[in-house]
């Protein structure tokens, strides 16, 4: 394509009724304002578990899901969807982590390091928008949120438990299951585990200033780079299967490229040359970007080579090239080059006037696909990742086109956590009125001294009432936040008192067990009355929803007028190699599983 006709679709992408200038920050702010209901509306997710239903989304893409309206959130400034996401998002992290405090079962069921990474990272932009302090549903302290940056901080220390220098000098593993019954799954290394470990690792470091995550950022990019993994022209492989000490050549590498591992990795140097200016970073952040132009950019537009080249191997959308969306805008920010400016914002222009014809009027960006896939749809064939990508590309024209990248806020805890914007992109604090002079100080004091008998003997008896009140309720019950740690010790009781006992006389020959010797039956059921519990004091405590959202319903079978038809003859994925279907963790007749995996991220 030619160069005028690129940027004249890159200008203009003509909609159904509608048109929109996307070099505009403000045309493309109000049209993620409204993408962003149709996210939130078609939401459907198992029952109380704060993810979407594993059917139509995977669990690492419900992490990626949150993120969405964080990085909507950091840069426009809207409070729509806070309650929504914390109210969510709280349900994944007890234990103030996303393994259930490092819960060994849930390492053999099928949350990986890349799993729980994306789910960090996603939670690291809410850090960096409220802050060290800010804390998960600060409209009720009483829920006892951990604030985003320690659950980041777990899962970056979580992750580093499966460094290992034993095989291959290093590298993190892919799965957390060292016992897994295939080799490929135990002892695979991927590349995304490690340049996801990279990134968290430069944000963390961006925002507290502490050298030990800049130092496990380097030491994972020397590894990757003396693997074999990141050759010297910038090309990313998908991984190393070190199962074999005596063996760490070239036969072990898996020479697969996949787009997201080149985002991570962009983002992860331009956050690090950002905060050090050390231009090394960027170096090797602008060598990454060039392997984008070279091989993931056909005809103008990001593409993924491995799906188009073999239809029906990846999902549509595949989600691979999410990451990349994400990082172009952090080399935007980083870089003062005009060059490399203008070429992000061609690509990304072009990328999303594509994406953008698939949409209606009203932003429902999602497609009916005819004839209906078995997996990663609802019933009827409508396609929510639609929405995903669309709203991704919004979130990084936004950037590029001038949106602050992150607009800080203020956490206000007991109030849904209305904040004050203290970003370029606009907002205003409100004064509380603190600090202002009382009206009628000067002539108050004969008042007061009038009446203060009075008051006082009024004062103590609805002290004492209150206090009589206060016994009689703990006698009754415990607080919402006792019960929450009650039921997250009961967990690991329940599980090491069913791997300890030998004389249960439900123990069967063929149980299920796992390498430390815990039950899974014993640890989902107990697990899933702990959900059960967090899930009532959750929603008891939630906003009244819109007739647009619903949770855990399934979804309409009709949706607005004007929604696409996926087109005859075009290629959809029935599977996505790599990622088989995850476990549903929560569900009553669901038991945690073995998950198998191809050594593909």
């Amino acid at each position: 394509m030619k160069t005028a006709t690129l940027i004249n679709l890159a200008a203009s992408a003509v909609l159904a009724q509608q048109s929109i200038d996307v070099t505009s920050k403000d045309a493309v702010l109000s049209a993620a304002k409204s993408a962003m209901k149709w996210l939130q509306y078609f939401y459907s997710p198992n029952p109380g578990s704060g993810y979407w239903d594993e059917k139509v989304v995977q669990w690492h893409e419900s992490g990626e899901y949150y993120g969405l309206f964080y990085n909507y959130r950091a840069i426009s400034g809207d409070a729509t969807y806070d309650a929504f996401v914390d109210s969510q998002m709280i349900l994944n992290t007890v234990g103030g982590d996303f393994m259930d405090g490092n819960n060994p079962l849930l390492a053999t069921s099928g949350r990986w390091n890349d799993d729980i990474s994306w789910w960090a990272l996603s939670t690291m932009t809410a850090a960096e928008i409220w802050g060290p302090t800010g804390v998960v549903m600060p409209s009720d302290p009483s829920q006892g949120g951990a604030t985003y940056l320690s659950i980041v901080n777990a899962t970056w220390n979580e992750v580093w438990e499966d460094w290992d220098t034993k095989t291959c000098n290093g590298g993190l593993y892919w799965s957390r299951d060292r016992n897994a019954a295939k080799l490929n799954q135990r002892y695979y290394k991927s590349t995304v585990s490690n340049v996801q470990y990279m990134h968290i690792s430069a944000r963390l470091y961006a925002m507290t200033g502490d050298e030990q995550f800049r130092q496990r950022a380097d030491q994972v990019y020397a590894w990757l780079k003396s693997s074999g993994l990141i050759t010297p022209t910038f090309v990313v492989y998908d991984g190393y299967q070190a199962d074999d000490p005596n063996d760490c050549g070239s036969t072990k590498l898996n020479n697969a490229v996949w787009s997201y591992q080149l985002g991570e990795l962009i983002s992860a140097h331009s956050f690090l040359y950002t905060k050090t200016k050390d231009p090394k970073y960027l170096t090797e952040a602008m060598g990454f970007f060039g392997t984008v132009q070279s091989q993931f950019v056909q005809n103008g537009i990001i593409v993924e080579p491995t799906c188009t080249a073999q239809p029906g191997f990846c999902k549509n959308p595949g989600g691979y090239t999410w990451a990349l969306y994400q990082s172009l805008p952090d080399l935007h920010a980083a870089t003062s080059d005009p060059a490399t400016k203008t070429a992000i914002e061609t690509m990304l222009r072009a990328s999303a006037s594509a994406n953008f014809q698939g949409c209606g009027a009203d932003w429902n960006c999602i497609r009916t696909l005819n004839p209906v896939p078995s997996q990663y749809t609802f019933t009827n064939g409508t396609n929510p990742r639609d929405q995903f990508e669309t709203v991704y590309l919004l979130n990084a024209l936004a950037k590029v086109n001038g949106a602050s990248q992150i607009m800080t806020q203020t956490q206000t805890l007991g109030t849904g956590g209305a904040a004050a914007s203290s970003g370029d992109n606009g907002g205003s604090a409100s004064s509380s009125g603190q600090g202002a002079a009382p009206q009628g100080a000067s002539g108050g004091m004969n008042k007061i001294y009038l009446y203060a008998g009075i008051g006082g003997g009024v004062i103590g008896l609805v002290l004492v009432s209150i206090i009589v009140y206060y016994c009689i309720q703990i006698s009754k019950k415990k607080s919402t936040v006792a019960v929450k740690e009650y039921n997250s010790r009961e967990i690991y009781q329940d599980a090491q008192i069913a791997g300890r006992s030998n004389s249960r006389s439900s123990r069967r020959s063929d149980e299920k067990r796992s390498p430390a010797g815990y039950h899974l039956d014993d640890m989902h059921d107990s697990r899933h009355r702990h959900k059960q519990i967090v899930a009532q004091n959750q929603y008891a405590n939630a906003p009244p929803q819109s007739p647009q959202a619903y949770y855990g319903q399934q979804p309409p079978q009709g949706y607005a007028q004007g929604q696409q038809v996926y087109p005859q003859g075009q290629p959809y994925a029935q599977g996505y190699q790599g990622y088989p279907q995850q476990q549903q963790y929560g569900t009553p007749q669901q038991n945690y599983q073995y998950r198998a995996r191809d050594p593909r991220s």
